[in-house]
């Protein structure tokens, strides 16, 4: 099984703090990763032009990163750079932000680059028939950072189990479920060693049948998302969107995240209508659900009386599972 050469990470940090952030950018590098902190001699804020040429570099990086870690600490606080790193990834909307309290023992330290890792490498399990849908999504993975392996150069049970272990120490597991996969032993066999190692399960389910018996049982509901046909290549970060809104749910100490994967799934479903098939009459609010389940609220379409779950707000009448009678000719 090959990966690809791990997610770029900016580590915000003071200079102060030099020896810890060694250890983290250390840590991280282990894992695969390819963590930037640097100080670069050639630049200094001493004049203004030299002062403006480095806000330009760090702003370019924060621009071209998705993964952000905050290294927190008295000297960090006081840093009137760090700051400006942290208001200008805010400015971006960037939306992976980790806090790493350098107060902290060591040990403490390197568990937390661990748990920030395991959400940076999906391991995807798919049928072999299902490349169509596989590769473009691989491809928008990784053009998102993402650190990438799949299921395809992997044949014995002994090799499964002995990846899941791994992948249970860092990385997560995305479960392409299709008509090619319902009777698939090997990929049942995956999902199965995934399950008992506890490595996180996303499903996205692509298979207009309900998914196989065998398969829920190893399989969490809550991270099963319907997708209701296959995205043209060019929609392909809808399902990378879906992805990160499902992996800010395990996000512990981000800064300002708002997990909502129900509104991706919302978002996605109105993309991807291609048929033009829609609702009639707009949505109305029918119940709004209590804080054991996360203050969502339930919409019901008139025209047909479907039922939709969304985080906030309302949702679009233009949804890919709309009323067949006003599907667009």
């Amino acid at each position: 099984m090959k990966e690809n050469n791990g997610s770029w990470i900016f580590i915000s940090h003071s200079s102060e703090d030099i020896e810890k952030v060694r250890i983290i950018r250390n840590e991280f590098e282990r894992y695969g990763q390819n963590p930037l902190a640097f100080h670069l001699k050639c630049l200094n804020d001493n004049t203004t032009k030299g002062k403006k040429e480095l806000y330009d570099l760090i702003e370019r990086e924060i621009e071209a990163r998705d993964w952000f870690v905050y290294c927190e600490s008295e000297s960090a606080r006081e840093s009137s750079y760090v700051q400006m790193e942290r208001e200008y990834v805010q400015k971006c909307d960037k939306q992976f932000v980790w806090l790493i309290n350098l107060d902290q023992n060591i040990d403490d330290i390197k568990k937390k680059v661990y748990e920030i890792c395991c959400l940076l490498q999906v391991y995807i399990v798919y049928s072999r028939r299902d490349e169509n849908i596989v590769k473009p999504l691989k491809d928008a993975l990784k053009e998102n950072d993402f650190s990438v392996w799949d299921n395809q150069s992997i044949y014995s049970s002994d090799l499964i189990k002995n990846e899941m272990t791994a992948l249970a120490k860092r990385g997560f597991v995305l479960f392409i479920n299709t008509e090619n996969t319902r009777n698939s032993s090997s990929v049942l066999a995956e999902i199965k060693a995934a399950y008992e190692q506890c490595v996180n399960i996303i499903v996205f389910d692509f298979d207009n049948e309900r998914l196989n018996d065998e398969f829920s049982r190893f399989i969490n509901t809550k991270n099963v998302y319907k997708i209701p046909t296959i995205p043209k290549d060019e929609d392909m970060y809808l399902l990378v969107d879906l992805v990160k809104a499902a992996l800010k749910k395990k996000i512990k100490g981000a800064i300002q995240i708002q997990a909502d994967a129900f509104n991706e799934m919302n978002k996605l479903q109105e993309k991807l209508n291609y048929d033009g098939n829609y609702h009639k009459e707009e949505p109305r609010l029918v119940k709004q659900l209590g804080a054991t389940d996360d203050y969502l609220e339930i919409y019901e379409f008139p025209c047909c009386h479907k039922m939709v779950i969304v985080g906030d707000g309302s949702i679009s009448r233009f949804r890919y599972d709309g009323c067949i009678k006003n599907k667009k000719e």
